[in-house]
Order: C-alpha cells, then sequence, then structure tokens
C-alpha cells in the first residue's frame, strides 16, 4: 500500500474545500434563482457536467431484424415434445385471441400429463418472451394480456 504523505493530505483538503466552495456558489444562485432576486439565465448553476454513470443500465439493446422478431407461425397439428413457443403458437390458433389462463387450459387438455403448475409457469414467461420480442401480439384489458397471433 502506497504512503500517504502530509503533503498529499493538504493538497486533498485543498482540491476538497475548492469543490466545495464551487458546489456551494451554485446552491447559493439556485436559491437566488427560487426566491427571484437572480434569473435563470444569469446562473450557471443549471448547467453541471455529466458524469457517466458506472454500470448503469441504459435500457434494453434494440434487437436486430431477422429470423427472431419475426411473427411466430402456428404448427398445423400438437406435438407434445415441441417446444413451448410452438405449443402456445399452437394453443392461440385454436382459441383465437386468449388470456394466459386459457392458453394454459388448452395446452393441459392437449397433454394431460404435463405438471399443471409448471405449464402455468412456462406458459407465462413464453407469452412474456414471445410479446416482448414482437413475435405475438397483446392487448392490455385491466389487469391482464390478451393475446394473439
Amino acid at each position: 500500500m502506497p504512503k500517504v504523505t502530509e503533503q498529499d493530505v493538504v493538497t486533498f483538503l485543498e482540491e476538497k474545500v475548492q469543490s466545495l466552495h464551487a458546489e456551494l456558489k451554485k446552491a447559493q444562485e439556485l436559491l437566488q434563482v427560487f426566491t427571484g432576486t437572480l434569473s435563470a439565465t444569469q446562473t450557471n448553476a443549471f448547467k453541471s457536467p455529466v458524469l457517466p454513470l458506472s454500470g448503469a443500465k441504459r435500457g434494453r439493446k434494440p434487437r436486430p431484424a431477422g429470423a427472431d422478431s419475426a411473427m411466430i407461425v402456428a404448427p398445423a397439428e400438437f406435438h407434445p415434445k415441441a417446444k413451448m413457443e410452438l405449443k402456445v403458437a399452437y394453443a392461440l390458433s385454436q382459441t383465437g385471441p386468449a388470456f394466459k389462463e386459457e392458453v394454459t387450459r388448452v395446452l393441459n387438455d392437449l397433454d394431460p400429463e404435463a405438471d399443471p403448475k409448471k405449464l402455468d409457469k412456462d406458459v407465462t414467461v413464453k407469452l412474456s418472451s414471445l410479446y416482448k420480442k414482437g413475435r405475438i401480439n397483446a392487448v392490455r384489458e385491466g389487469r391482464k394480456y390478451k393475446y394473439s397471433l
């Protein structure tokens, strides 16, 4: 660990004092703007440097257009071993616009051996994922979404 000298401490404290004086000046100018003794155009207090935030989330990156963003096509018949995405598409093709519960009911009827709780969770996740990817449509009705192909 590097040794900190007395001069390092003095330099740090002097820089800190300058920084605090600058912040105090901005605060005083803002106070004068709010009390009406200074106009907003006469101050630099509103102009603060934009500092990058480390680890800040900037939102979801846009997905590239391609096969993944195309609308999903429902299979002609149901296959219990198919991917959940195709099962959901098949159920929506049979029901038309439907809530999650209806899709789960159709899939449970088609594959009664499936665990109902696991199926409900899987359908919830897959419908949300397909909707976010733009592969199915959804309309909010109250607190629920009605999904369609």
